[in-house]
């Protein structure tokens, strides 16, 4: 079996050129030994964000909390971001949020988001770049806006709420009112955790809904 090249990192491909299996040839050759021998899984994650912004901009806004739910285990990595760290100017407010979530994104090979490409993705890179901080470099991961897929299935909205309720028949998520976002800038800590735990459902809703979407769209590998 010869390896998908077409589909494949360039880090791989170079891996699997200079690696051997037990046949003396290449793993790009015998690319099956490389699958039996290696035993390299692809980490999967399913990728969230919520921000207290003006407009929709990183440059006028603040990072909330991120989560990632690993497709395999179910773990939920992430957190929001501290009083303490809000009210701290010297230190960036949630510039260390946002590299934690950076570091976090680092250990997954793919990501899915919900229109991701056009907000969570752009807005957290734009947000670590204001920090001074080194965002996933292009190519270095697979990313599928899950989003898009969604166009294959006529509903009055594509929201992730109404995907949700009429994919699943019913959806995880929570609402609140802009006051509540409000209280949570302020540093109310109940606020905080509410809206983390908005987090959390929403990518719980996203991974499900994925299982769903997966009969009916190719994987076509794209760059975060």
């Amino acid at each position: 079996m010869i390896a998908p090249v077409g589909r494949l990192k360039r880090s791989d491909i170079i891996y699997l050129s200079q690696h051997h299996c037990k046949h003396r040839h290449t793993y790009l050759e015998h690319y099956q030994c490389y699958l039996e021998e290696v035993k390299w899984r692809e980490r999967r994650g399913y990728f969230d964000i919520e921000t207290f912004t003006s407009g929709f901009n990183a440059d006028r806004g603040m990072l909330l909390c991120y989560c990632i739910l690993d497709a395999d285990s179910d773990e939920i990595y992430g957190r929001s971001i501290t009083p303490d760290e809000i009210f701290d100017k010297k230190g960036g407010r949630d510039k260390k949020l946002v590299e934690e979530c950076v570091n976090h994104l680092r250990e997954f090979d793919r990501i899915y988001t919900w229109y991701g490409s056009n907000f969570d993705i752009p807005w957290m890179r734009a947000r670590a770049v204001k920090h001074g901080l080194q965002f996933i470099e292009h190519g270095a991961k697979y990313h599928k806006d899950l989003y898009y897929v969604g166009k294959k299935f006529k509903y009055a909205s594509r929201s992730l709420e109404n995907m949700a309720t009429q994919l699943l028949g019913s959806t995880r998520k929570t609402r609140f009112n802009y006051d509540r976002w409000l209280d949570a800038v302020l540093g109310d800590e109940v606020a905080l955790n509410e809206i983390f735990e908005h987090c959390k459902y929403d990518v719980q809703d996203l991974r499900d809904i994925h299982v769903v979407l997966e009969p009916y769209y190719a994987e076509r590998d794209t760059s975060l």
